[in-house]
């Protein structure tokens, strides 16, 4: 599970990633750009592994955040924790 990205100092070994992953992004974030996001999928993908993303138009970073009214965005952290529990129930 990845809601808002990797930190951008940190490069996962995915070659040993036996799981499947969901991620979960805003639009507007700033600390996580869509090319970041495209490269998290190919890095993953190119080493076998799956992934499905989801990027939030009108969300910024942390917008699952309801202790940030100025980064919490209510519909995209509805369809996230939908999406999220949809995710675990079918690889769990």
């Amino acid at each position: 599970m990845d809601f808002y990205g990797i930190h951008p100092n940190v490069h996962p070994d995915f070659s040993k990633l036996s799981a499947p992953v969901l991620g979960l992004f805003g639009e507007q974030d700033n600390f996580i750009p869509l090319e970041t996001i495209e490269s998290l999928v190919t890095a993953v993908q190119d080493r076998g592994g799956a992934i499905a993303t989801k990027v939030y138009p009108n969300a910024g970073h942390a917008f699952f955040n309801d202790t940030r009214p100025d980064a919490y965005n209510w519909e995209a952290a509805i369809a996230a924790w939908d999406r999220t529990l949809k995710f675990f129930q079918q690889h769990l």
